[in-house]
């Protein structure tokens, strides 16, 4: 008898609109329902699993334990279909639009049934088409033309030829009711062998079509299909509930105390792997008992704006629909007031939904002024936490999973490979043989107790391992058992032993983002989430064997202190503008899968040079049954690892660069070569006096990198990779063939994220780049209007750390090119979107003005201050360094103040800021909307809003025949009473007139200019709405 409890399904065409599709969460929750399968949604939200650029179909799956699956390669803008794992169910949810001849559709569906042959398929579908089968009205299909009984019949013949079980109950509501009428065209079919019971429709809804809710026991009603058997690969994963253990707010006193306790007991001289086992079950059972777990997201986020109020509403408006739908039938004039008053609640309804939302926001907006990094800025970038029991189903060798574990097992096979020995040539097999003798040597001694003491002192708080301990909770747990810690990674050095407890990984898939199909594997980018005590391992191999790290080639950029993207950039302008032949060609290479293929035998081989005999032995059982999982829901699927360098891992990129590192040696003996690499990303740099001799030099350093390609088992993708000229043009390219493939020629590369053309002008990048940091810091404005939301000092936290950092990333390799016309106009254009978010000004400000507003540096110089930072204090010692920023950022307020003085624009600013350097130093002035009016002139005077064609006249509503910034601050007797106290509490630097300079010379003087600012602007906009002058509002 099967144990597993009743899923409850809802079913519903939300008919496109907002207010339905945002209140499913708010009656899936109320109605318990786990899944609910949805036609026609409003598609703009996140929390819809649906397909295609403009969905039709889509899956709210509301249970967060259940393991699902999407099946991509099943589905369509119209068809959604979902996998249960556990329940070995397939939800199927379809829409066949009415615009639409109806056998395109039944065909997909019919693929669909092929496919999934002999499986328990649920599909919820609204089919727009009326048949007695749902228990439709004669009325609906009798005599209504050729095209609604042809319909009729295939539906009818459809479900006929697929033995499909119709759900639909009789005596029910009509699943579509409008003001025109009442039909029944949502159908619930499926298979045999699918208990669905308590089929009911609701009114719990706003659509048009009312909700259908029914349950799905999870055994079988006794009957089986023939095929049903041979599905028997259908089976869930292993039971797998992840944990992260609390590591704030708890009680540290008496975990360390446990901690100190049960370390006494343990017995530090038994096997060192089932040491480690009880080292490990101590402090998870310690935290189990003292810290407690973070409790599992098991319902949708994202929707704690909604209120009971909210509910009430709800019901209200859906009373008053019915009793308007029942008042249709008999006319008159009780169907108009009925009418009427239905359509009051719906816009009392949706205003209020408005309302409650924007309430919501508002408050974590508000919240981000006391910590600009928190909810509100996670919020307004979009950052949402993924589900952690939906996965996508993957293409593996040609073919896609249909169900949930197969899902997961092919996501670790295409992201994860394995190692096939029956592929070895004999070559691969020598190599093996070698990586399984041992070095020669002196053991590496133990680490001291200081030692592990700084490694675990140097972990960052970063997601934890399948085990749920993060390292805040080992750092709290170390000062009770020092000694213990130190025993236990003694023994671990001492034997050469990586214990298997340390070597399970979760494997988290991560979007790419870069435009391929879901079920592509090159979508996602996999990472490996390890125990944090592993990784303390890790450090420690790694500080026990230096000769790893010390022996890397200078020619590898990447993972090596004191090397970056920006010097792997910087050598391949250096090469390029140092050469003395006439022509430079640079090949970028990309290696298929690189991190995920890594052979371990040629690692193995590379490193034993490098490590002592018991480290070596250590990094051998670290490769030795190493198993990932992949999770979902409570369930998960394993794999033991035979390839690749773990991302995630610590000493992954080491691991790799030992690999890569002869690969870099290569063009030494071929004339005019070399190679540059970050990581996995190649260059090879070509120079000659010819195309000719390009073309040869460039046929022989590939040769080579070919053949050591095949000898790591690895692949470089000649389809990937580009060639550009850095140095000299030809009016027919270089020919530069990897094997068989043209490697193909671009006028422009993206290299670690700056884009190289062939005139190195960086023109491109800066627009670009400019764009790109627009964007991510335009995203604010979702937690930031004129009159609620961030403010200035909040605002610009996030605008240097977003903004500044995206800008001038690698500055140092472009930032001569910053000072070019053209260059620095894409910049500054590219600039000003998020200056007027950062001071919340007019758009019609000008672009000078901005910065001086913002009190921030103009974009080119922000990128020349950056870059010149970067280059001219690298290497100095600390005092010298700071001495060497503080003059460029004087030579940058030069050319800054020289530019705003000659500017043309932007003068009613100059009058208050006439000095950018004061301005930099008045960090207490925060512009804001009122503020800035006043400020920089733009903004709700006659005169600016006239000259801008939106207002017909300039003359003040004082009689003074313009309404300008400068009339409203010092003349405007409508505003004598608070120009009076603003005049009367400013601190003056000399006896006579004010001037606009005074008004922000002081913190004090700022805030009075603010205050009279606000009390402008509300009078101003207040008799504005009213159409009559005074300053009744002014006092």
């Amino acid at each position: 008898m099967d144990i597993r409890p009743r899923l409850r399904i809802g079913q519903i065409n939300l008919g496109g609109a907002e207010d339905a599709t945002r209140e499913l969460p708010s009656i899936a929750r109320d109605l318990g329902l786990d899944i609910v399968l949805v036609q026609e949604q409003y598609s703009m939200v996140g929390f819809l699993a649906q397909c295609g650029a403009h969905p039709k179909a889509g899956v709210y799956i509301r249970n967060r334990v259940l393991p699902c699956a999407v099946l991509h390669h099943l589905s369509s803008t119209h068809i959604t279909v979902v996998h249960i794992g556990g329940w070995d169910l397939y939800m199927v949810s379809a829409y066949f639009q009415y615009s639409d001849p109806i056998d395109p559709y039944l065909h997909r569906l019919g693929n669909i049934l092929d496919r999934l042959r002999g499986a328990r398929v649920v599909i919820c579908a609204d089919t727009n088409a009326h048949s007695p089968l749902w228990h439709s009205l004669p009325r609906h299909y009798v005599g209504r033309g050729q095209e609604v009984a042809d319909r009729r019949a295939k539906m009818e013949d459809f479900i006929g030829a697929r033995r499909l079980v119709v759900h639909n109950a009789d005596g029910h509501l009509p699943t579509f009711s409008t003001a025109n009428g009442e039909s029944y065209v949502d159908v619930t079919l499926s298979t045999r062998g699918v208990r669905v019971s308590e089929w009911r429709v609701t009114n719990e809804s706003s659509s048009d079509h009312r909700l259908i809710v029914f349950g799905v026991g999870g055994g079988t009603t006794g009957e089986r299909d023939e095929d049903e058997e041979a599905r028997s690969d259908l089976r869930p994963g292993e039971p797998c509930a992840l944990r992260r253990y609390r590591d704030r707010g708890v009680d540290w006193d008496l975990f360390r105390s446990r901690i100190h306790e049960r370390m006494g007991s343990l017995d530090l001289e038994e096997p060192v792997a089932a040491l480690c086992e009880k080292f490990t079950g101590v402090i998870t059972r310690t935290a189990e008992e003292c810290l407690g777990s973070l409790k599992a997201d098991r319902t949708d986020r994202g929707y704690e704006w909604w209120t009971p109020v909210l509910d009430k509403l709800r019901v209200a408006q859906g009373r008053a629909r019915r009793r308007w739908q029942k008042a249709r039938r008999t006319g008159g004039e009780e169907e108009e007031q009925s009418g009427r008053v239905f359509r009051d609640r719906r816009r009392e309804y949706r205003r209020a939904m408005h309302d409650a939302e924007t309430a919501f926001y508002r408050e974590i907006a508000e919240g981000g002024n006391r910590d600009p990094w928190g909810l509100a800025y996670r919020t307004a970038s979009g950052r949402r936490r993924a589900p952690t029991n939906v996965v996508n189903g993957v293409e593996y060798a040609g073919r896609c999973s249909d169900d949930v574990s197969g899902a997961m097992r092919t996501l670790m096979w295409a992201l994860c490979p394995d190692d096939y020995m029956s592929r070895d040539t004999p070559y691969h097999a020598r190599v093996r043989i070698m990586a399984a003798l041992p070095p020669s040597g002196r053991d590496a001694d133990p680490l001291s107790k200081d030692s592990l003491r700084a490694i675990i002192g140097s972990l960052k708080n970063t997601a934890p391992g399948i085990d749920g301990l993060t390292a805040r909770i080992i750092k709290k747990a170390l000062p009770a058992a020092e000694a213990e810690f130190v025993a236990v990674y003694a023994r671990c050095v001492v034997e050469g032993t990586f214990p298997p407890v340390w070597k399970d990984g979760r494997l988290l898939v991560l979007p790419k983002g870069n435009g391929r199909p879901l079920t592509d594997p090159k979508a996602y980018r996999p990472v490996t989430l390890l125990p944090v005590l592993g990784k303390i391992l890790e450090k420690v191999l790694l500080q026990c064997a230096p000769g790893l790290t010390h022996s890397i080639s200078p020619r590898q950029h990447g993972f090596s202190p004191g090397r970056s993207t920006v010097t792997a950039l910087r050598t391949l302008l250096d090469v390029s503008r140092a050469s003395e032949q006439r022509y430079v060609m640079a090949i970028f290479l990309d290696i298929s899968g690189a991190f995920d293929n890594a052979w371990w035998p040629m690692i193995m081989v590379k490193a034993k040079r490098n490590c002592p005999p018991n480290i070596y032995r250590m990094l051998t059982d670290y490769f030795r049954g190493r198993r990932i999982a992949v999770v979902a829901g409570e369930c998960a699927e394993w794999k033991v690892s035979t390839m690749g360098c773990p991302q995630g891992s610590v000493l992954g990129p080491t691991l790799w660069n030992v690999l890569m590192d002869d690969l870099l040696a290569l063009p030494q003996g071929i004339e005019g070569t070399e190679m540059v690499a970050y990581a996995d990303d190649v260059t090879v740099l070509v120079r000659g006096d010819s195309r000719a001799q390009l073309e040869r030099r460039a046929h022989a350093v590939l040769g080579l990198a070919e053949g050591w390609a095949s000898r790591n088992k690895l692949d470089f993708a000649p389809a990937k990779s580009r060639c550009i000229m850095l140095r000299g043009k030809f009016q027919r390219p270089p020919i530069v063939r990897y094997g068989s493939h043209v490697i193909r020629f671009e006028n422009q590369v993206t290299v670690l994220g700056v884009v190289f053309d062939d005139c190195l002008s960086f023109a491109p990048h800066a627009a670009a780049i400019g764009e790109r940091a627009s964007r991510c810091f335009g995203k604010m404005s979702r937690v930031s209007a004129s009159a609620w939301g961030l403010r200035y000092r909040a605002l610009r936290v996030l605008y240097m750390g977003t903004y500044v950092t995206t800008l001038t990333y690698a500055a140092a390799v472009w930032y001569l090119r910053a000072a070019v016309h053209v260059v620095r106009s894409v910049l500054l254009r590219t600039q000003r979107p998020s200056l007027t978010l950062l001071t919340k000004a007019y758009r019609s400000c000008s672009t000078a003005a901005l910065p001086v507003l913002a009190g921030v540096l103009p974009a080119d110089l922000e990128v020349t201050r950056a870059g010149r930072r970067m280059r001219e204090c690298e290497g100095l010692a600390r005092e010298l360094a700071a001495e060497r920023r503080r003059r460029i950022d004087g030579d940058v307020l030069v050319v800054w103040q020289n530019r705003w003085v000659s500017e043309g624009k932007g003068r009613e600013l100059y009058k208050f800021f006439p000095d950018v350097a004061d301005r930099k130093k008045a960090t207490w002035m925060e512009p804001d909307y009122q503020t800035s009016q006043i400020l920089t002139g733009h903004g709700i005077f006659n005169k600016r809003l006239a000259d801008m064609r939106l207002r017909e006249g300039h003359a003040c509503d004082c009689g003074a025949v313009e309404e300008d910034r400068d009339h409203v601050l010092w003349e405007c007797p409508l505003y004598d009473e608070i120009r009076g106290r603003m005049l009367d509490g400013i601190s003056r630097s000399e006896v006579g007139p004010v001037y606009h300079a005074d008004l922000v010379r002081d913190e004090k003087n700022f805030r009075l200019l603010r205050e009279f600012a606000h009390t402008w602007h509300t009078a101003r906009t207040a008799r504005e709405s009213r159409g009559l002058p005074g300053d009744e509002e002014c006092g």
